[in-house]
């Protein structure tokens, strides 16, 4: 007795789009050395003015050339390449040089939102086949002793690694449903129950009367977009729904 098939489908097509935001700041490397050979040290240093002819300044009366602004607070930023595979980062200070600031040159958002450090951060970011250093800081800080300082300059030394990402295991299907049977592909437009009639069957090309209704399968992957990351499960077969014969 013949068997019959039928396979839902539904194509979907995915649009990516890439933004590269880049950043620029007067860096001083002061070591050439390698990344392999240990740390590579980075020197930061602001330059700070009052004069709105040299830096903007939207907040406050001071501030630093290509500085971004958040909450009224100055950040510094640094895009530097690394080696393709570094996938981790650690970081320490050292040489802070600071300078005191006056609570009447800044505005009262300023001092609201300036934190006890200058609160560094780094990650590893990849595009294409390239591998950067992104670090940002604050310009502005309020000290334990509760008085403000502006950063002036502060040596990064930065340690990169590749920690071994865990390897997904993929089984796949020794062999596929499609190999045997008699499939007809049925498109649908929306999520919803649908009823497959005699007629309908009959309208496709299909001999009914050779055909069990206890032999009718429908597979289908529930058309949707495919996931974004590598490692989420992604059927490689049509999986068997469950419908209901009468």
């Amino acid at each position: 007795m013949n068997r019959l098939f039928c396979c839902f489908y539904q194509d979907t097509y995915v649009n990516f789009m890439i933004k590269t935001l880049s950043f620029s700041i007067a860096l001083v490397c002061i070591s050439m050395l390698s990344w392999s050979q240990g740390p590579v040290v980075f020197e930061v240093m602001l330059e700070w003015s009052e004069d709105p002819t040299v830096v903007e300044v939207p907040h406050g009366k001071m501030g630093f050339k290509d500085a971004s602004w958040n909450h009224g607070i100055p950040s510094w930023h640094l895009n530097k390449e690394v080696p393709l595979g570094s996938n981790s980062v650690s970081f320490a200070l050292s040489n802070i040089i600071t300078e005191n600031v006056s609570e009447s040159d800044l505005t009262e958002s300023q001092k609201r939102n300036s934190k006890a450090d200058f609160d560094v951060k780094m990650h590893i970011s990849s595009v294409g086949r390239q591998s950067f250093l992104i670090a940002s800081g604050a310009g502005l800080r309020k000290n334990e002793n509760g008085n403000y300082e502006r950063l002036l300059s502060v040596n990064l030394d930065v340690t990169l690694s590749n920690i071994a990402q865990a390897k997904r295991t993929v089984t796949w299907s020794e062999h596929s449903v499609l190999a045997e049977g008699e499939w007809y592909k049925i498109a649908i437009a929306e999520d919803g129950i649908y009823r497959l009639s005699r007629s309908f069957l009959q309208s496709l090309g299909v001999d009914v009367s050779s055909v069990d209704p206890q032999a009718i399968n429908i597979y289908g992957n529930g058309g949707a977009m495919l996931p974004f990351e590598n490692a989420d499960l992604r059927f490689d077969d049509p999986q068997k729904n469950s419908i209901f014969v009468s």
